[in-house]
């Protein structure tokens, strides 16, 4: 409370209290404070050196001035009229003798505020070590307000953060700085919450990446891996590149070293293991060097070297696509992969290969040997977004929880205003009630046990006035089922069987393709043509008698509309979710609607039947003939507002083409809301949050496995 009241009267004076020495009271704003609030005016550090982090607001441009060099500050200079977040860097002391310096924080010339920096001394000298390097590459270091930023400005890369609740940055005690914490089921694909150093067309990062380099890291993992998964916490890999890893059992499921160096152009991938499983809750530093000249591959873990392996040659790109490097996960073309649950504290990459003198001295200067009590959450699953009216539960599903936790909420930009919840621990996670007074925002969230703040992830908290607008998402099995994903020869996309296994399921709905053939007949399948018609006959071209030999995989023939309604009357319960494809001529089109409509009427299953299709004139012709169907739109570029003014009562737009604007207005109309295709959680737990109706999915197991789960209950 202390320091929340230090914050407000800073604020306070920074906004009420005008200077009578300078023309414009934007000018007179200036204040360096730590995350706490307190003003920041002297730190003392051990002999070792290490980091703080403070931040700095003033109301014009300003610069920080360390007096001597073993000192350093980042950023060093800022525009004014906004926060900026600064780290000191102190290196180690090689003295007998405690130093003292200070740092100068000035605006037009004009020395503004001082910050005195006081290091103890060694009680024995050190062996001589020579400098420590340079990371000139990258050197990452993550801000308050959840952003990366890149110190080294030598080749101009730029550090972009991909925005999710899967990632956070708090201020770690134990390093007394900022680190990112991640919160993905590891070793996955995500397409949010990691950052990204994209290197594409820097021939400069090329250059020096290929003329040999050096990369370090310092992580920890929130639980021990079990090797069945690469865990890629700082990497460029895909069929090329470098970068670390936690490796998979048939390599030793341990710290590595990744660089794939060879001598013929192809992949040739340089598995440099440490032997080290790392434990949860430890923090590791690790350096991987790739030595061209020795044509070697090395590995330190805490200053000392763990592994080498032959490396001669050059290295090997990845693809184009994928020239970035990846902090939280693995680069691949348009997302992440194999990523990581755990912190980072910080990421760097050198244009050298540094040697084992150079590395000890890195490590020495650095404060690493840090061991936080293990905080093992497992399986974790929360709304991420989240709509909850007052005095109801929110509900954080997770294997790990001890009875004593409490669930604590900081605001994402103001994370000294903290929020203690009513915290319920069950077998299945935490649950949590918010106080009457919390506002909607973006929080923070942490694990509160023995006096120890553990980092969750983020979540944003809209407070509702009441439940009449939170919606229970229903799942639809793309192309009828894939098991766990999968497609099975038992069960071919479009097959009666696999229609049959939906219903099996207990789902809500199963979406089919339907085409018309000449002489009038509807049959199911995806594209123009069937996969295993060695005769590859566009189905549209010809008359049913001719396609009467096709067999899918598992034996049955190609199947008919008439064949799945006659299935759902045998079995009622399962809905219909008829996709109408776009055929190449006008009258075709309005053919399969008119005969598709007809035949949903004739076997009396018209509430049991929804309508979608990429033809905008085919929904309104459905629309027409049927106006108390829902019918969708899919084509994804037509506003919700215009759908329902052509009769058309749903949008199932692509994840991509869904904005969340979209589905506010489609709401707002009593339109239904669908999204596709879905198979990750993660972007399933995004969209349930969304409020999405309908998710179509691959992978409809572990939807409605998901979807069984409450995230939001009155009690």
């Amino acid at each position: 409370m202390k320091h929340y009241f230090q914050l407000a009267f800073i604020a306070t004076c920074l906004t009420i209290a005008p200077s009578c020495q300078e023309e414009h009271y934007s000018d007179t704003r200036f204040s360096v404070y730590e995350h706490t609030g307190e003003m920041a005016s002297k730190f003392s550090f051990t002999k070792t050196g290490g980091k703080q982090n403070l931040h700095l607001y003033s109301g014009t441009d300003w610069s920080a001035e360390p007096a001597d060099k073993w000192i350093t500050i980042t950023p060093d200079n800022g525009k004014g009229g906004k926060k900026s977040s600064l780290e000191i860097t102190v290196t180690a002391n090689r003295q007998q003798n405690a130093r003292f310096s200070q740092i100068n924080f000035m605006t037009k010339g004009e020395v503004r505020h001082t910050i005195k920096i006081e290091q103890a001394g060694q009680t024995e000298n050190l062996p001589d070590l020579p400098a420590t390097p340079i990371a000139d590459i990258l050197d990452i270091s993550f801000q308050e307000d959840g952003s990366a930023i890149n110190a080294s400005d030598k080749f101009g890369l730029q550090i972009e953060t991909v925005a999710g609740a899967e990632m956070m940055v708090y201020n770690n005690a134990d390093w007394k700085r900022n680190v990112a914490h991640f919160n993905h089921l590891p070793g996955e694909n995500t397409a949010s919450g990691y950052f990204k150093a994209d290197y594409t067309g820097n021939t400069n990062v090329i250059q020096a990446l290929e003329d040999g380099h050096s990369m370090e890291i310092v992580f920890c993992s929130s639980s021990k891996p079990d090797g069945s998964k690469e865990l890629k916490m700082f990497s460029s890999h895909e069929q090329g590149g470098t970068g670390f890893l936690i490796s998979k059992d048939n390599h030793g499921n341990c710290i590595t070293f990744l660089p794939n160096i060879s001598t013929n152009g192809r992949s040739n991938w340089i598995w440099t293991t440490s032997g080290i499983v790392p434990e949860a809750g430890k923090y590791y530093h690790v350096i991987g060097v790739w030595d061209k000249e020795k044509e070697k591959s090395f590995i330190y873990v805490n200053g000392e070297l763990k592994g080498s392996a032959p490396a001669a040659g050059s290295l090997v790109l990845p693809k184009s696509d994928c020239l970035w490097f990846g902090i939280g996960v693995d680069a691949s073309a348009n997302s992440g992969q194999g990523a990581w649950a755990g912190d980072i504290v910080y990421a760097k990459v050198y244009d050298a290969a540094l040697t084992a003198e150079e590395v000890k001295a890195i490590y020495q200067e650095e404060h690493c040997e840090i061991t936080s009590a293990p905080f093992d959450l497992k399986d974790v699953e929360y709304l991420q977004d989240c709509q909850i009216p007052n005095g109801y539960r929110y509900h954080i599903y997770a294997n790990g929880f001890k009875k004593d936790d409490q669930i604590i909420l900081r605001g994402a930009k103001h994370p000294e205003e903290k929020t203690n919840c009513d915290t319920r621990i069950e077998n299945w996670g935490a649950s949590v009630r918010f106080p009457h007074d919390m506002k909607s925002g973006e929080y923070k969230m942490f694990a509160l046990r023995n006096q120890t703040e553990h980092p969750i992830g983020m979540v944003r908290i809209d407070i509702v006035s009441d439940d009449k607008n939170l919606r229970h998402t229903e799942c639809v099995a793309h192309r009828c089922y894939h098991e766990n994903g999968s497609q099975d020869k038992t069960y071919p996309e479009n097959s009666l069987a696999a229609f049959k296994r939906t219903q099996e399921l207990g789902i809500w709905g199963a979406e089919i393709d339907v085409w018309i053939t000449r002489d009038g007949e509807v049959v199911v399948n995806h594209n123009a043509t069937v996969p295993t018609d060695p005769k590859n006959r566009r189905l549209e071209d010809s008359y049913y008698a001719d396609l009467q030999d096709i067999r899918l995989s598992n034996g049955e023939a190609l199947p008919t509309l008439s064949s799945f309604l006659k299935q759902m009357k045998a079995r009622p319960g399962l809905k219909l979710v008829l996709e109408i494809k776009t055929h190449s001529k006008l009258e075709d089109n309005q053919r399969v609607v008119d005969k598709c409509v007809q035949m949903v009427k004739d076997a009396g299953l018209e509430d049991q039947v929804t309508w979608i299709a990429f033809s905008y004139s085919s929904c309104m012709r459905i629309a027409e003939q049927l106006p108390k169907a829902i019918v969708s739109y899919l084509g994804g570029d037509q506003s919700p507002k215009r759908c329902f003014s052509d009769g058309i009562k749903g949008i199932d737009y692509e994840k991509g083409r869904l904005k969340d604007s979209w589905i506010k207005e489609a709401h707002e109309l009593g339109m239904s809301v669908n999204v596709w295709t879905i198979n990750d959680q993660e972007s399933m737990m995004k969209f349930i949050a969304k409020g999405a109706d309908f998710i179509t999915t691959n992978d409809p197991d572990a939807l409605k496995k998901l979807l069984e789960k409450p995230f939001i209950s009155k009690q």
